[in-house]
């Protein structure tokens, strides 16, 4: 079995954007009304998987 290459991680996470999107709002909308820090840890890995969702190379 090889290993698993940055590549493949991305593009696992480009694979299952959506599996990822849904829990990262909820917690989102949960940070904005309690925690600051859940709110600010839920945006960036959210923006960060769009922007990688975005760029997919085709």
């Amino acid at each position: 079995m090889r290993p698993i290459t940055l590549a493949d991680k991305l593009q696992m996470i480009r694979d299952r954007y959506y599996l990822l999107v849904g829990p990262l709002v909820l917690l989102l909308a949960f940070g904005l009304g309690n925690s600051p820090v859940l709110a600010w840890t839920a945006g960036s890995i959210l923006v960060a998987a769009t922007v990688l969702k975005v760029t997919q190379r085709r």
